[in-house]
């Protein structure tokens, strides 16, 4: 592994420091003393600087009960005055840094939603940004340090920021243990009231702790116990062994590197430890954030302390789940140690959306990025030797916005949330928890009433299979209150898929103006109408409906907590089906459920099916009992959440106006709520850079798949029932996105549609939220006159406020701007295959955090190549192709425009798929006829799969073993639950017909609801069905 360096630009070159030193920058050598040795040298450059005063104001403001809690009462409530004393207000402007709402003390913490959000615990903020420059190192890039920037608050003077610039003298890099210490003691950071330490930091003699050996009761015993003692003196008088008590007299009280090998006892190590829990109670907390801190967290020289090891890759940063407790020696007295309590954060986990750049934090808070060339940006060393004073303003800066902007987040010197989702869901659960009636600390109660699980004990763990939990509770100690509550999550979960997004009309068109419509707030509105289970009735499961087609009658409402599995069949007519199956990680919707032993659906998407016209038989249907409030109202626990959050940012909006930083983080916890309900419904895993391992990255404390199933079902029938009527209407839907639709309808259409009963409850759900302000559901977001639609997420047109979706590819100009969208359609439109374009590649955190051979941050440009095609997610109807010539700026291009319809099964849709892989590109109608004449040539049906014999047989035992996963029928010897995971694979492959063997990612998978397009019918696998002893449930 190549050395990690550090630049020594300024160290070679005394001129910068005195120019430095005259732009106000006091200089000095940061080192370690280590018996008469300097170590670790390092220089460093530091200054105090003004900042704006983040300090509660001496007023308030008034705000009605009904906008701090809407709880009081949904009528007018009478108007009440709330204290304003909280950290997070803006205050007054003092140097450079101009806060943006100078003129405004809002005190927002004191808003339910946000004050919930807070933690109100302390930690030294301290952010963290570095410089760098990339050199030729043996035919490879290697990266330098140049320069490490932190800042922070001064704990003598809360209204300075104290800011630090690191450089190395000889090439090494900055170990972050040693600069810790070193900004500790030289700026005083244990003088904070909630400090509990002095400057001078801990005596190592106080964490040692002695071992010797006593003798066990009985005269004349041999036994001996280990004794652990605070001095050498108590552990030499209190040992019973004569030679281990002269050993110890003998070995100068050395550490633990001596043993003693008695006759009678394994080896006993002589001397002493080093015992830190005593020490760690008076931890100084600290929080390290940087904004996309990968570059950042990996500059470090991570020899005596690699704190990568304990971090997580979420959201792009790396963050750690839990703080990591280090003891770095003081600075001047090696005998000494701080005992740090550190976290790790990233501003990128709380960038708005679509404002991920530093810069944009940055106008948030009023402090802008200073703006240098592109050959600046280039190289930074050169720059640094051009303009030192200009380099380090423009680095300290980074530093600057990263703690500014943090600090009005969530208060200043404050512990912080991973994510703003993540203090979504700490705002949710007493909002949650007081709406069922449940104490806010009550976490076994909340668990217990919002989604029917309880913890268990360590012994009965032992007796519970971990592998027949879901993911999301896998790895804890939770579990289904009863059979019944664990039928209907494991139900829902099966039923459980994500959004819509796909294409049905393309081709490029400008002789029709279409629209772009937005469900409004679509994921908020559709929980407030999800009901909750009665977890705790003795009846959970109210209706069991078997072997029987569904009728209407069935259902209360469309959100009946009901989910199944079932066959079904829509009629030809219905040109867009709602029944999601899950083939190959690809959403389709087909026809029918042919070819398919069954499939899971929810309640939301049977009925819309039924209002279509489908048929739908039930294999095994469950149907929850709702819960019931005081007042014999169906209880919907998620809208009161919901609601919290919407009349707080109203109050926000009204008090300080909108795009402020409290709206920002209300709109995003509102938007965000619904992902930690879904939170690994699906599995989904991520990088354990300690074990070295892929694991589940568990659920969050509100994950509920029958919450998070009602929730997306809904969503997606609101836009299948639009499509649908709209075509009935004579209207054409060209894509859909999740939450919207490009129609060529009228709003005045649009807004009329009752979407087969699914608008009236939308609307019902938009007054509660809006206080009958707007029952409005649907919102006009772009309007164009042309059209270039090619596949999912992948449309534009020229018009400045028109769509623009680039389906992942880059022009290379700005965003959204007219070069950008004229770039990518004439690429488009004149493409002969895959277009390619250039972007950034950073290393992963994967390669960062290696234990051995870890690689360095490096950013590199990779070429990628992306089909422009359509993703065939529909059936092309080749009835309806034609041929277009778009001609812009003079330049005629050459399109086919083509309508389609939902396959009859998912075999069509696995045949017509890999056909379309085949074809190097599908633009013009010549294209087009050579994919149809594949088509004919290749035999529809699963015959492909029967042909590779050990394929289809691997997948018959992979049936067997999904169907018991997914609690289809049970197998006896697979419910032992004290067969480890090997025993339960040794026993599935006695069955295997295949040469390919079932392994433990194929056990994983087999769990997976979003692979059960790969089972087969019953009626191939009833042989080994009878041998594996299944008895169907």
């Amino acid at each position: 592994m190549r050395k990690l360096l550090a630049d020594t630009s300024i160290s070679n070159n005394p001129k910068i420091l005195e120019e430095l030193k005259k732009a106000g920058w006091k200089t000095t050598t940061a080192y370690r003393q280590e018996k008469g040795t300097r170590c670790y040298q390092f220089g460093v450059l530091y200054r105090f600087e003004n900042s704006s005063v983040i300090e509660p104001p001496n007023h308030s403001i008034c705000v009605t009960d009904k906008q701090v809690t809407h709880y009081a009462t949904e009528k007018t409530a009478e108007n009440k005055a709330f204290e304003a004393g909280s950290n997070l207000t803006m205050g007054n402007p003092s140097s450079r840094f101009e806060p943006q709402y100078s003129d405004i003390a809002f005190s927002f913490s004191a808003l339910p939603s946000i004050k919930n959000m807070l933690s109100n615990e302390f930690s030294i903020t301290i952010a963290l940004d570095t410089e760098y420059v990339t050199v030729p190192d043996n035919n490879e890039l290697s990266r330098e340090i140049i320069t490490w920037q932190f800042a922070f608050w001064n704990p003598d003077n809360i209204e300075q920021i104290v800011e630090v610039i690191f450089y190395s003298l000889n090439g090494n890099r900055l170990p972050l243990s040693f600069a810790l210490s070193w900004m500790i003691e030289n700026f005083h950071l244990t003088n904070y009231p909630q400090v509990s330490l002095s400057e001078k930091g801990i005596d190592y003699r106080e964490t040692q702790r002695w071992i010797s050996h006593s003798q066990k009761s009985g005269k004349g015993s041999h036994n001996y116990t280990r004794q652990i003692y605070s001095t050498s003196k108590e552990a030499i008088e209190c040992c019973d062994n004569p030679a281990e008590k002269e050993a110890l007299l003998n070995c100068n009280l050395n550490r633990q590197d001596k043993n003693y090998n008695p006759s009678d006892q394994s080896a006993w190590c002589l001397g002493y430890y080093n015992s830190f829990g005593d020490s760690d109670k008076s931890a100084i907390p600290v929080t390290l954030i940087c904004h996309s801190n990968k570059a950042d967290f990996t500059s470090f020289d991570l020899t005596e302390w690699n704190f990568l090891h304990k971090l997580k890759d979420i959201q792009g940063g790396m963050l750690s789940l839990k703080p990591q407790y280090i003891h770095p020696r003081t600075c001047s007295w090696h005998w000494r140690f701080y005992p740090i309590q550190i976290s790790f954060r990233d501003t990128l986990c709380y960038a708005p959306p679509k404002k991920k750049k530093l810069e944009h934090l940055g106008n948030i808070v009023n402090i802008h990025k200073h703006e240098i060339s592109k050959k600046e940006l280039a190289d930074m060393s050169s720059f640094l030797l051009s303009n030192p004073v200009k380099y380090m303003e423009y680095a300290i800066t980074d530093s600057i916005i990263v703690l500014q902007y943090s600090t009005a987040l969530w208060g200043q010197n404050q512990t912080m949330p991973l994510t703003v989702s993540s203090a979504t869901v700490r705002s949710a659960v007493p909002q949650l928890s007081k709406a069922l009636n449940v104490l806010p600390d009550n976490a076994n109660d909340f668990d217990r009433k919002f989604r029917g699980l309880t913890r268990i004990s360590h012994g009965r763990q032992l007796i519970i299979n971990k592998y027949n939990k879901p993911s999301y509770i896998e790895d804890t100690s939770l579990v289904p209150l009863n059979d019944d509550c664990r039928i209907l999550h494991e139900y829902a979960k099966n039923a459980y898929h994500g959004g819509y997004n796909g294409s049905s009309i393309i081709g490029y068109y400008d002789k029709v103006t279409t629209y772009d419509y937005d469900l409004i707030n679509a994921y908020p509105t559709c929980m407030c109408l999800v009901p909750d289970v009665d977890w705790c009735n003795s009846v959970v499961i109210q209706r069991e409906i078997y072997n029987r087609p569904i009728i209407l009658q069935d259902f209360r409402t469309p959100f009946d907590p009901m989910f199944g599995y079932i066959r079904f069949r829509f009629p030809e007519s219905v040109k867009y089906p709602c029944i999601p199956v899950s083939v190959e990680g690809c959403l389709i919707f087909p026809q029918s459920s042919e070819g398919l032993d069954g499939v899971y659906a929810s309640g939301p998407e049977i009925y819309l099916a039924l209002r279509l016209g489908a048929e739908i038989t039930a294999v095994r249907v469950y149907v929850g009992t709702v819960l019931v409030d005081d007042d014999l109202q169906i209880s919907h626990s998620l809208y009161h959440t919901v609601k919290q959050l919407v009349v707080d940012r109203k109050c926000v909006q009204d008090t300080i106006g909108k795009g402020t930083i409290p709206d920002f983080l209300l709109k995003t916890a509102v938007t965000s709520l619904y992902g930690k309900t879904a939170q690994d419904v699906v599995e989904k895993s991520s990088w354990d850079a300690y074990k070295e391992i892929m694991q589940n990255i568990g659920g969050s404390r509100i994950t509920s798949p029958v919450h998070a199933c009602l929730t997306t079902a809904g969503v997606r029938c609101c836009l299948i029932a639009a499509m649908n009527q709209l075509n009935t209407l004579g209207y054409n839907c060209f894509s859909v996105t999740t939450d919207g639709f490009i129609s060529d309808a009228p709003s005045e259409v649009v807004y009329r549609l009752n979407l087969f009963g699914f608008a009236r409850l939308f609307q019902e759900a938009r007054l509660k939220l809006t206080d009958n302000r707007s029952s409005d559901i649907w919102q006009l977001k772009h309007q164009q006159s042309d059209l270039l639609n090619i596949t999912t997420r992948g449309n534009v047109s020229l018009a400045p406020d028109g769509v623009c979706a680039h389906n992942s590819y880059s022009t290379g100009y700005t965003p959204d701007s007219y070069e950008d969208r004229l770039a990518f359609m004439t690429k488009v439109l004149s493409r002969t295959g895959p277009l390619s374009c250039t972007t950034k590649k950073f290393t992963g955190f994967r390669d960062l955090a290696k234990n051995n051979d870890a690689k360095d941050f490096s950013a590199t440009d990779i070429t990628r190549s992306i089909r422009m095609d359509f993703d065939l997610k529909r059936l092309p109807d080749q009835q309806t192709f034609h041929t277009v010539y778009p001609v812009i700026n003079e330049t005629t291009y050459e399109i086919a425009n083509f309508e389609t319809r939902p396959y009859t099964s998912i075999e069509q849709y696995r045949k017509y798929k890999s056909i379309g892989k085949s074809c190097v590109v599908l633009r013009t109608e010549n294209d087009w006829s050579v994919f149809f004449r594949k088509s004919y040539a290749k035999k529809g049906g699963s015959e492909h799969h029967i042909a590779d014999r050990d394929a289809y047989a691997f997948r018959q035992l992979f049936t067997i073993v999904m169907g018991y996963r997914l609690r289809m029928w049970d197998i006896p010897y697979l419910s032992n639950n004290k067969l480890s995971v090997d025993q339960v694979l040794d026993w599935i492959n006695k069955f295997n017909p295949s040469a390919r063997v079932f392994k433990k990612s194929d056990w994983k998978n087999a769990r997976n609801a979003m692979r059960a397009a790969q089972m087969l019918t019953m009626q191939e696998v009833s042989d080994l069905f009878t041998k594996m002893q299944c008895i169907m449930l």
